[in-house]
């Protein structure tokens, strides 16, 4: 499902300039910390990284730290195993290098996760069908992005089909997944600036009332906390 509204946004010329500088300002930051955060990860030669083919030339420096031998890249159609969870990637649509998300299954449990994309089709559906567990990303609110701090482009590019998914869509993408097996939905990747936990929450299942005629007492839907490990699941 693509999306459909458009971000009601005034837009003047004279602050074109302004507002870059603004957005890679932003992303600049934002690209440092999660790097320092990356690069300061207690990691070793034992370690061990599985990581995507188009996303490798970003991880020199931890690689450096890693063995080679230690080091396993894969391509977006290859399936792959660690332990005894099978993982399956699949590409979604994002304004990043090869971005994929992951369908992950035991012989007990299938999960899916996917958050950074702008919008799901029929090829997002399938991959995720017949799950277990769900991991879906809630992004943002739109009313709540169209008076946000954040420069004109920057909203335009959280809202557009290559940003992120908002409340509404999300409720939309797991109103299509709900299937006999599926026991928890899980909702990810909330903006700080442009969500808060509870309209996330009932953003989606107002969705899953009114378009999909399943109440909230009908499925188990919580928020996975910002900065702290939640309580373990079991399936």
């Amino acid at each position: 499902m693509k999306k459909e509204h458009n971000i009601k946004l005034s837009y003047n010329a004279n602050i074109h300039t302004h507002s870059l500088k603004r957005i890679v300002g932003y992303y600049y930051k934002e690209y440092v910390e999660l790097n320092e955060k990356f690069e300061n990860m207690s990691v070793d030669e034992y370690s061990k990284m599985m990581i995507n083919k188009g996303e490798n030339a970003k991880t020199e420096k931890q690689r450096d730290k890693i063995s080679d031998k230690n080091i396993k890249t894969f391509k977006v159609t290859d399936r792959f195993s660690i332990g005894d969870l099978e993982i399956k990637p699949f590409s979604i649509p994002h304004d990043a290098r090869d971005p994929v998300s992951y369908q992950i299954e035991t012989a007990d449990a299938r999960i899916g996760t996917v958050t950074d994309l702008g919008y799901f089709d029929e090829a997002i559906i399938d991959e995720l069908k017949d799950c277990d567990l769900l991991y879906v990303e809630a992004n943002y609110d739109l009313h709540m992005l169209e008076v946000g701090p954040y420069p004109y482009q920057l909203k335009r590019r959280i809202a557009g089909n290559y940003g992120h998914l908002c409340n509404e869509m999300s409720g939309q993408l797991v109103g299509r997944l709900l299937n006999e097996r599926l026991q928890q939905v899980i909702l990810g990747h909330l903006s700080k600036e442009n969500n808060f936990p509870e309209l996330a929450l009932r953003a989606v299942q107002n969705e899953l009332e009114r378009d999909f005629s399943v109440t909230k007492e009908a499925l188990h839907i919580s928020v996975a906390p910002r900065d702290e490990a939640r309580a373990l699941i079991t399936l």
